[in-house]
């Protein structure tokens, strides 16, 4: 079969088929919150508040740059750009 979703991500299958495409989990003492519908992400990309991005590893951010990695004022620059 072509779907490996359910081989690579097994929890976030799991959890997408049983709460839909907005749910939230715990990654250890953090807790996420998982969003996968276009319209909810629109709303979150659009909105002035200043959504905290999670902690990463420092050597992700020299590999992973944009609007999902930055932080206020840079993300707000870079939202606009977009």
């Amino acid at each position: 079969t072509d779907d490996i979703q359910p081989r690579v991500v097994p929890f976030f299958f799991e959890m997408f088929k049983t709460h839909g495409r907005t749910f939230f989990t715990w990654f250890g003492p953090i807790p996420i919150i998982t969003i996968m519908d276009p319209e909810k992400i629109k709303e979150v990309f659009n909105k002035n508040y200043d959504f905290s991005k999670p902690q990463i590893f420092p050597v992700f951010r020299f590999v992973a740059t944009g609007v999902a990695i930055y932080d206020g004022d840079k993300w707000a620059k870079h939202r606009r750009i977009i």
